[in-house]
């Protein structure tokens, strides 16, 4: 018999004989066990004069042990919640230069891990994290010395008060070798609040209260793990090419075709689809959006703030793609702003997929999406606390143009990723990523 044939079969029996096992000593493991939370949240922002409605969402990935559930402690590596169509002038009291409405998030750093506390059905506590929006880009941009190419914004610091309550008590079902993954609703109660912060001018302190109607996933058994999910939105540029031809020494039209940038986003899919997939991450992707602006083709730096104007969409990443950038090599053919924010956006030139070497170029620039810097940055810091270094030689080594970023992924990258857009899921195991840290994955090109 062909060996090619024998091993899916053997790979197959190998993991039917592992659930097998698996189910005897399931609730006796001391591993971690996966949460992960997600449902509709509605909000009481601020407005012109006093409060209204906003609607979002509300996502989590929880861990937690036996040990840890005796002892009433649930781990939060990850909370995430957003209201769309917020009032920016509302809470910053000054005229927005882009849209009124915008995205409002809140994600803790994952960098600091944090707990909530289990009484019978009630999970409750106090998490910090830090609070973006549009607007605040605007007021108070950060730019790491010699880096355009990757620029911040200033995040407002904010402490989530939350409190679930679980339709009944934190026990294993009685199956759970056949269920492995239970589902639960919870009711959720979220109060953000944020005090007066000089660097974003906000004088007075800030304070959202919010419920949701949530969907709670427990794994009780092993294989299973949290996946994370992103929407980008493709941003590209049309035009209209005519060609002529010399009849009779007069010059005519004689063809009319329409052209788009947007070669980019085929050519960068399977390098971030290769690389996020070691880390349990998936990018969904939007259909295109198409701006009917020919002067944004080939793109210099004076027109970006232009370009991420023309489409923003509170609840995905703008992924601009235009033609060329010029100068040529201008911030290594592309650039994120805002990164580890909602508000985040990339713009990144064709010529990336023109010259074919830049495979992992797209990649790089969503791990920024996801708060990572380049290796050796020295982030988090005092004035970006929600930034974090990326491992060196992977993808988030800084490259250039033409010249391609390292097609690793560590496990540092895959727990230190963090965006107010992302939800989570729970999954069969798969193989990860191909170093740890710094001192395992070497040093970057």
């Amino acid at each position: 018999m062909n060996t090619l044939r024998i091993w899916p079969l053997v790979h197959t029996f190998a993991l039917a004989i592992l659930f097998v096992a698996n189910g005897a000593w399931a609730i006796n493991s001391p591993r971690a066990h996966n949460v992960v939370v997600n449902g509709e949240m509605r909000a009481m922002v601020p407005a012109a004069r006093g409060t209204e409605p906003a609607r979002g969402r509300v996502s989590a990935h929880l861990q937690f042990t036996d040990e840890s559930i005796e002892q009433g402690v649930v781990l939060v590596k990850a909370l995430n919640w957003v209201a769309f169509g917020v009032d920016q002038r509302a809470i910053t009291g000054i005229e927005p230069k882009g849209k009124a409405a915008s995205a409002l998030g809140f994600s803790i750093s994952p960098a600091e891990p944090q707990a909530l506390r289990l009484d019978g059905r009630t999970l409750s506590g106090k998490l910090r994290g830090q609070l973006s929006l549009d607007q605040f880009f605007e007021i108070a941009p950060v730019r790491t010395k010699g880096d355009g190419h990757d620029i911040d914004m200033t995040t407002l610091p904010a402490e989530l008060e939350i409190v679930l309550e679980l339709d009944r008590t934190w026990q294993p079902p009685a199956n759970v070798e056949q269920q492995g993954v239970e589902t639960r609703k919870v009711d959720a109660r979220i109060q953000i609040r944020a005090d007066p912060y000089r660097p974003l001018k906000l004088r007075r302190p800030l304070e959202i209260e919010s419920v949701a109607d949530l969907r709670l996933e427990i794994d009780w058994i092993i294989w299973f793990e949290a996946a994370r999910r992103l929407c980008i939105q493709p941003v590209r540029i049309g035009r209209l090419s005519v060609t002529y031809s010399d009849i009779f020494g007069i010059r005519f039209p004689t063809g009319i075709s329409l052209v788009y940038s947007g070669d980019g986003l085929a050519f960068g899919q399977p390098g971030v689809t290769r690389e996020w997939n070691k880390a349990d991450i998936v990018f969904t992707y939007r259909d295109w959006i198409t701006i009917w602006d020919a002067s944004y083709s080939t793109l210099t730096d004076g027109e970006m703030s232009s370009l991420r104007a023309e489409v923003d969409e509170d609840d995905c990443i703008e992924t601009f793609f235009v033609h060329r950038f010029d100068p040529q090599t201008m911030d290594g053919g592309g650039n994120t702003v805002s990164g580890g924010t909602e508000s985040a956006k990339v713009v990144s030139s064709d010529e990336n997929a023109d010259f074919g070497v830049d495979l992992t170029h797209l990649a790089h620039e969503f791990g920024h999406v996801l708060t990572l810097k380049h290796p050796g940055q020295g982030f988090p810091t005092a004035a970006v606390p929600h930034r974090v270094d990326g491992s060196s030689n992977t993808l988030m080594c800084a490259s250039g143009f033409n010249n391609d970023n390292p097609k690793r992924n560590s496990q540092w990258n895959k727990e230190n990723v963090a965006n107010p857009l992302l939800t989570y899921a729970l999954k069969l195991w798969t193989a990860g990523v191909d170093c740890n840290n710094d001192a395992d994955c070497g040093n970057c090109p």
